[in-house]
């Protein structure tokens, strides 16, 4: 992993045509989740946990970022689902190295 790829949190960054995903290598009890938005629109969307239960909302206008402490959640499994734009459901996973929805055809 690159050292501008390591991270203390989650970095999730939104592109038109894919999602970049930066983890951090393990998990404490304030582990935050950076979101940035690179699409030429807004998007909006929710965290939820591995039964579904909502954490949080968000919105993101175009070229924005937000954080969210997500902390105790990521003992369990994370997803993030796009609703507007809807897309592909991002399961965030700690301690693998950076990855992209869809996967990029290296």
């Amino acid at each position: 992993m690159a050292a501008d790829e390591e991270r203390e949190g989650f970095v999730v960054t939104f592109f038109d045509k894919k999602v970049k995903i930066i983890t951090p290598s393990t998990a404490g009890n304030d582990l935050a989740l950076s979101l940035e938005n690179f699409t030429l629109g807004p998007l909006s969307g929710k965290l939820v946990d591995g039964k579904g239960d909502i954490i949080k909302y968000f919105t993101l206008e175009s070229k924005a970022h937000q954080s969210i402490v997500v902390g105790a959640h990521l003992s369990k499994r994370v997803f993030i689902i796009p609703l507007n734009p809807p897309g592909q459901d991002i399961e965030l996973k700690i301690g693998q190295s950076a990855y992209e929805i869809p996967p990029s055809e290296n």
